[in-house]
């Protein structure tokens, strides 16, 4: 099923991207621990989840060797952790004490004293489905992942190093909508108990699709004759796996008015052609798209002998983020038989 949504195109709006739509969490009731896991994709590296407790132990006993003996008693600490690429030199801060160490090229951890004092409560129809008071906290950081970790104490943090998420990684793999998860982003939450899941619930999130209705207004230059232009476009945007805009197609309507001076009065012939128009965004990791694209259309409506015969035309399109683009256009008039140039200028309203 497609999940379209209908609006008026205010000419640019702009796109929310999320990348990291997948999100899988993992709570742990006896070491009152959670893990969240948000992913760029959870089908490319759904074996992250099965490996991911012997990474945090690797990170944790560096944190271990590079702390001062009694760092668990004089706790809670929020711990950042960035996976960096190669070419940038990670380090570790003890910032409490201003101490700089290197521990390799790719991976930089900060430790700061947890300031947080509050217990934070979420309620969902009428039942307390979460309190965490305040703990040590774990933000790891990629470019494929963002792992989130809360406990309520340090020993917590040194369980979930020897856990197996064996079985949420197979469940998350072999459940059916995975395989034709396709643009869809996944949620899924488990309790683990004794690395056995206790529950799990798995569902999917189409990105929602857009049907699109925008007015344009132009100006045409077509052989020695500049021509107003009224068109309508209609369209359904789709989107991708990150709820970036990606691809649109339209059907366009437009209508050229030529006007011609007779001896008493002005006459206003009005010409029509149907075309669909297809276009694909060149700047995915930006708020507002820049779309460009080529269409097709045929001559539905003659008027005067502007166009002879069947006449087709070719366009293309290409808009930079503002309300103003120029789009050249190539007439094929006279049944198909002669190529005539012809530009127009087009503001979208």
């Amino acid at each position: 099923m497609i999940a379209v949504a209908i609006h008026v195109q205010t000419a640019f709006a702009q796109q929310k991207i999320n990348y990291y739509p997948d999100s899988i969490r993992i709570e742990l009731p006896e070491q009152h621990t959670l893990v969240v896991f948000e992913m760029r994709s959870i089908k490319k590296d759904h074996a992250f989840i099965k490996n991911f407790p012997a990474l945090f132990q690797e990170l944790l006993n560096y944190i271990q060797k590079s702390t001062q003996t009694n760092f668990s008693e004089t706790g809670p600490y929020a711990i950042d952790v960035k996976i960096l690429p190669e070419d940038v030199e990670g380090t570790f801060e003890w910032v409490q004490e201003g101490v700089t160490k290197p521990i390799g090229e790719k991976t930089q951890i900060i430790i700061n004293k947890s300031t947080k004092s509050q217990t934070h409560v979420l309620i969902k129809e009428k039942q307390i489905v979460e309190l965490l008071p305040p703990g040590w906290e774990v933000s790891i950081t990629s470019n494929t992942y963002k792992v989130n970790i809360y406990s309520e104490t340090y020993q917590g943090l040194v369980s979930l190093g020897k856990e197996d998420f064996s079985q949420a990684s197979s469940a998350l793999v072999d459940d059916a909508g995975m395989k034709v998860i396709g643009r869809k982003s996944m949620y899924a939450r488990f309790s683990v108990n004794e690395n056995k899941i206790q529950k799990n619930a798995i569902k999917y999130i189409h990105p929602g699709d857009n049907i699109f209705l925008t007015a344009i207004a132009g100006v045409g230059l077509l052989h020695d004759k500049i021509y107003p232009e009224l068109s309508l476009k209609l369209g359904l945007t789709f989107k991708d796996h990150f709820f970036r805009q990606n691809i649109r197609t339209s059907v366009i309507y437009n209508n050229l008015f030529f006007a011609e001076k007779t001896t008493e009065k002005y006459n206003t012939f009005v010409n029509s052609f149907l075309s669909l128009n297809f276009e694909r965004n060149f700047n995915p990791k930006k708020d507002h798209p820049h779309w460009s694209g080529i269409g097709a259309g045929l001559l539905v409506r003659k008027n005067g002998d502007y166009f002879i015969g069947k006449t087709a035309k070719f366009f293309i399109t290409h808009e930079m983020g503002n309300r103003i683009n120029i789009v050249p256009e190539f007439y094929l008039t006279n049944d198909f038989k002669k190529l005539t140039f012809g530009m127009t200028l087009k503001y979208s309203f």
